[in-house]
């Protein structure tokens, strides 16, 4: 994999961002960061330029959700590739119907393996590796199918 810009991995549970690390790192990835929540995201998004997020939906005080909506609204920001991962399906469901949804490149259910995110990745048109955004609906991002 050619070098990419850094990844962050925000999820409230410290294992899991470990795991979800490990396996980035395992699929090339040379620069991860991690955060528990959706404002230290944020903070560590301010100081250095991360090309994707994946990030957790149920958090608190702020979800995925509001965290892909806080990134996309800042300039600086917004160009990340938006990641969501959960293990619950219930919320999953209840948030694809959602606007917020839309600002999100894509998703993944927990548990997955380091090729099944290899293969997620894969079919993201990847803002953050130099290449023009090639699934657009009337200048909006297509969201993937589970």
């Amino acid at each position: 994999m050619a070098k990419s810009k850094p990844v962050l991995i925000v999820d409230h549970a410290p294992i899991v961002t470990a795991i979800i690390a490990r396996i980035a790192s395992e699929i090339g990835y040379e620069e991860v960061h991690t955060a528990h929540s959706g404002p230290e995201a944020l903070q560590k998004m301010k100081t250095k330029d991360f090309g994707l997020v994946i990030s957790e939906l149920n958090m608190r005080p702020i979800n995925g959700l509001q965290l892909a909506s806080s990134i996309r609204r800042d300039p600086q920001l917004r160009k990340a590739v938006i990641l969501l991962t959960t293990a619950d399906a219930k919320a999953f469901a209840q948030a694809v119907c959602t606007e917020e949804f839309k600002l999100v490149d894509a998703s993944l259910m927990k548990p997955f393996t380091a090729g099944q995110l290899a293969i997620r990745l894969t079919g993201i048109p990847s803002r953050f590796r130099g290449l023009r955004l090639q699934r657009r609906t009337k200048g909006k991002i297509c969201i993937p199918q589970m």
